[in-house]
């Protein structure tokens, strides 16, 4: 089985636009930059997925067989005739080579699996290989934000249990910043570093979902203004799965639209920058003790 570029992929789109039924795929992707670890693996990572799917789906003919690797660190594999179990047994041993290069590159990841049979997954499955491909050669273009809401939306979905009880296990309370700005972060991290707290910093919308997830947070500051994905296009799908996390959102000028996109969006209050350390530690002190405290009486 050879392993093809992007642009390979796109040609293979065209040709099965007519006869997708009967084939399925297996995708890797990622939100926000590449991992370190996954790019340091250089010019093995195709070898070692090109093993990894051979052993998973065992073999098959060329002509029913595809996998491609873009040079943004994506992973398609398509194939014709193979069962949902060997696309699953794919997949699960997909996260398993993630998972054993560190927990940043795991929380980065995206897999997803696909049944051409179902019409609406060939629709999804275009594209986003057509956002994969031109990822590769530049930046994520802004008409395509809505595919990465799609990716983040994914990652959420039916992990409301989950996180709840990811809660219940921290010792301390864990608050997730989300700020863009470097320099504020210092500032938060100066300020509140000595609290009995675990602050936990993310700097741009989809990596705010991606800290959500893999930290589970007692509480959310969010800042508004960032590109691409903004607080609150981050904080709608977070709250798809959690209505209760206190929420602050971060902002340099406060506005009546701002405020009425919070009140639909369950946000406790607002912090206009520049703030003050006495700002920060009233709103922890007025909701995050409360709320960590609740969840550890039920």
């Amino acid at each position: 089985m050879a392993v093809l570029n992007e642009h390979k992929l796109i040609q293979l789109l065209i040709r099965l636009k007519e006869d997708h039924m009967a084939w399925r795929a297996v995708v890797l992707t990622w939100v926000g930059l590449v991992p370190p670890a996954w790019q340091q693996e250089g010019g093995n990572i195709p070898t070692i997925v090109r093993h990894m799917f051979e052993r998973a789906v065992e073999e098959m003919d060329d002509d029913k067989f595809y996998l491609f690797y873009s040079s943004s660190g994506s992973v398609v594999l398509i194939a014709k005739g193979i069962t949902q179990e060997q696309v699953d047994t794919a997949k699960n041993a997909l996260e398993e080579t993630i998972s054993q290069m560190d927990e940043e590159t795991a929380v980065h990841s995206v897999v997803m699996t696909y049944d051409f049979s179902i019409p609406q997954m060939w629709d999804e499955f275009v594209p986003l290989c057509k956002w994969m491909h031109g990822r590769s050669n530049a930046a994520v273009p802004k008409k395509d934000k809505q595919t990465i809401l799609s990716l983040l939306n994914k990652q959420l979905v039916n992990k409301g249990a989950y996180l709840t009880n990811s809660r219940k296990q921290h010792k301390q309370p864990v608050v997730l910043f989300v700020e863009d700005d470097p320099a504020t972060r210092a500032l938060i991290h100066h300020v509140l570093g000595r609290e009995k707290i675990e602050l936990v910093f993310a700097d741009t919308g989809a990596a705010a979902i991606e800290k959500f997830l893999s930290h589970a947070p007692h509480m959310l500051f969010m800042d508004i203004e960032m590109p691409m994905i903004d607080g609150f296009e981050a904080l709608s799908l977070i709250r798809k799965v959690d209505k209760k996390t206190p929420v602050i959102m971060l902002t340099a000028k406060s506005s009546l639209s701002n405020i009425e996109q919070a009140k639909e969006l369950n946000v406790q209050g607002f912090i206009t920058k520049p703030f003050t350390a006495k700002k920060l530690k009233d709103f922890l002190n007025k909701h995050l003790i409360t709320y960590f405290s609740s969840l550890h009486l039920t």
